[in-house]
């Protein structure tokens, strides 16, 4: 048996290695001038070679890997699937991308069982077609989804070939359902774009025309083909371009959008007025590409518009003669009733027999009624109008509600009814509202529970509510034993001219205003009014108004009475000077200055009141204000211009029937000192011409007139 020496035996197991292709280890070679030694040391340099060259195959390989599975990434984001069929249509290659299916259930079978059974017939045409043409063809259909629902594929079939001969074909599909579905949104909106009534024009850089829907084309006439790539500006009026070139693209630089009016000029000739909105729109570089305008027609807007200010001006019109009316009525009426009330206080002043007393009686309440009526009708139009206006004046409310029993008591004498008042002491003596209003309230209330109440009588209470350090809230109920209203009028019966029965106007009179004045001013002061009623047994009606509280510091006013004035302050005789054109009303104010033995001149006009004014010495004027010739306000302005300053400063006092506040204040600023309007009392009428002569009334007057 031969042996080796050791050198021999470690290049023996080289060679084993390197036929083994095991390259981990190397041949250690110690004597270089050895054969062995030689050999050895080619030997690991071929093996370095082998090593270095594998290991770049190696990392060669994982590139390529890499790059293979990077392309089969991108290839599974488009959704490509790719088939090959033969001539039978049966699958002999499948993608791994894309087909959502085992390879197992695909190879082998036909590619009709992947595809939408209405879709069959197409693709059997079209592949017939590349089998026996060579060409390509490209259509879109529908089929199977990777996720196995049904959807959307973009397909193309090309030939395969073997030596020149067609003999199978390859089928690209690509999932295009989301652009399917995006496309038919889009057109859905195009759709709705195209039936909504404001118009949409886009233009680019340039003011060419890019888009352009229906609506555009019914108000301007033009039609897309004929807008497109045409200047935008073509569809403005000449004369109105570049003020609205300049400001729409100013508007878009400093603000991002504009909103501005237009005048269109269409296709037939017409001037179209529209309102409109514009904005950038840009391209994928973020800047802009052009303008998107939006907007309408605005021609039956402005019409109307146009029918509405003709419609309020008629309104305003109609409002200004009605109120003209109602004043132009009042004045009528209350000048004759000023007559009718003076001389029935004249007459009940003389001895009278019991049938005279009682026919002078019926001559004031028939008078005073048709001043309730007029009254009301006044502020129902003042409400109506907006012009109403309440004052802050401090009252004694026990007082005032005293003061309003008094007034009505006489009718409530008449039918023998009680009247009972019932005052919360916890309601402060000082109140701050408007009390001729409160006045008014109860007043109508009163009358209204006499009216309808034939025996029993009517009890009025007042309570606190709620109060806070400032502000009191209070009730007050005003309830009667009376004929009561039925329960399906409760509702209506604040409404103007309304009343419980038809028969209740024949019966009991009234023009049904009262109630209705009555909630306006309640609820013009933020209070709340109800009723509540059982026929035959009464009603009830209550509402709340909310007052400020005055200091503690101030002191109750003293306040007149309602007492006719009977004597005369005897202290100085007056002269006065009354401006009146009414026979009747000069023949009352001079019977009435005879009672009281003062001097009185009569003028019947302005002009020849200034005439005697100038002539004479005067202590206080009365100056009635519409007369013929000159009016009181002329009058009363050449008074105050008169050089000398003891007689252009006398006193003047309004004696009108124009009742309205409004009219009270234009005549203090025409520089008259008083109003008073008619029909007035005798004692109003004494009271002011004491307070603006500086008199005081004799001693039997003051213990009339105080209390």
């Amino acid at each position: 048996m031969s042996t080796t020496n050791p050198k021999q035996e470690a290049l023996l197991q080289l060679l084993k290695r390197y036929s083994n292709l095991d390259f981990s280890e190397r041949v250690t070679v110690s004597d270089p001038s050895d054969p062995i030694d030689q050999i050895a040391s080619e030997l690991n340099k071929l093996v370095d070679i082998i090593e270095e060259t594998r290991e770049k195959e190696k990392k060669q390989f994982q590139v390529i890997a890499a790059n293979h599975e990077r392309y089969l990434d991108v290839a599974e984001s488009f959704a490509i699937f790719i088939v090959r069929v033969d001539s039978n249509a049966n699958i002999e290659y499948v993608s791994r991308v894309g087909s959502g299916f085992k390879l197992e259930e695909i190879i082998g079978t036909s590619v009709y069982n992947f595809i939408h059974p209405d879709s069959i017939s197409l693709y059997k045409q079209k592949l017939q077609d590349v089998l026996n043409d060579g060409c390509t063809v490209k259509f879109i259909t529908q089929g199977y989804r990777s996720d196995k629902t049904m959807g959307w594929h973009d397909v193309k079939i090309s030939p395969i070939a073997e030596n020149g001969k067609i003999v199978s074909a390859a089928i690209t599909f690509i999932d295009v359902t989301e652009r399917k579905l995006m496309e038919e949104k889009f057109s859905f909106q195009a759709q709705m774009v195209d039936l909504i009534g404001d118009y949409i024009i886009a233009f680019d850089m340039n003011d060419k025309i890019v888009y352009y829907n229906k609506a555009a084309e019914r108000l301007f006439g033009y039609t897309r083909d004929e807008a497109a790539g045409t200047s935008v500006w073509d569809l403005v009026k000449e004369d109105k371009v570049m003020g609205i070139k300049g400001d729409i693209f100013r508007q878009l630089s400093e603000h991002g959008i504009w909103r501005g009016d237009a005048i269109i000029h269409s296709k037939h000739n017409t001037y179209i007025p529209v309102n409109s909105s514009a904005v950038y729109y840009f391209d994928e570089n973020g800047q802009p590409a052009g303008v998107i305008g939006v907007g309408r027609d605005i021609s039956k807007q402005i019409e109307q518009e146009k029918e509405l200010i003709s419609a309020k001006k008629g309104a305003e019109k109609s409002e200004k003669i009605r109120q003209l009316f109602v004043a132009n009525m009042s004045h009528e009426i209350r000048t004759p009733l000023n007559a009718i009330l003076g001389f029935q206080e004249l007459l009940r002043g003389t001895p009278l027999t019991k049938e005279q007393q009682e026919y002078a009686n019926a001559i004031d309440f028939a008078g005073r009624n048709l001043m309730v009526v007029i009254n009301d009708v006044l502020d129902l139009s003042k409400i109506e109008s907006g012009k109403f206006e309440f004052d802050e004046t401090e009252f004694d409310l026990a007082r005032l509600v005293y003061s309003a029993i008094e007034l009505i008591a006489f009718r409530a004498k008449e039918k023998n009814l009680k009247i009972s008042f019932s005052n919360s002491k916890e309601i402060p003596v000082h109140l701050i509202g408007d009390p001729s209003r409160l006045s008014q309230i109860l007043l109508n209330l009163l009358s209204n529970s006499i009216k309808f109440t034939e025996s029993g009588g009517i009890t009025i209470s007042t309570n606190i509510v709620k109060q806070t350090n400032t502000k009191i809230t209070c009730s007050f109920s005003i309830e009667d034993t009376g004929i009561g209203i039925p329960e399906e009028q409760l509702n209506s019966i604040f409404e103007p001219f309304t009343q419980a029965n038809p028969d209740t106007t024949r019966k009991y009179g009234g023009t049904g205003l009262g109630l209705t004045i009555v909630k306006q001013l309640v609820q013009l002061q933020h209070g709340q009014i109800q009723v509540q009623s059982e026929i035959g047994k009464g009603s009830v009606f209550s509402f709340t108004l909310t007052f400020k509280k005055a200091p503690l510091h101030k002191q109750q006013v003293l306040t007149f009475s309602t007492d006719t004035i009977e004597t005369l302050p005897s202290n100085k005789q007056l002269s006065i000077l009354l401006a009146e054109d009414i026979l009747l009303n000069q023949l009352l104010v001079k019977k009435i200055m005879e009672k009281w033995s003062y001097r009185l001149d009569i003028s019947k006009n302005g002009k020849e009141a200034l005439e005697k004014f100038n002539s004479g010495n005067y202590d206080i004027i009365l100056m009635d204000i519409q007369m013929p010739e000159m009016d009181g306000y002329t009058a009363t302005q050449y008074i105050r211009q008169h050089p000398d300053p003891k007689k252009n400063s006398v006193p003047i006092i309004a004696l009108t029937a124009h009742a309205s506040k409004l009219e009270a204040e234009r005549c203090i600023t025409s520089g008259m000192n008083g109003f008073i309007a008619k029909p007035f009392e005798s004692k109003d009428l004494l009271e002011m011409i004491l307070k603006h002569t500086n008199q005081s009334a004799g001693q039997e007057g003051a213990a009339n007139n105080h209390k």
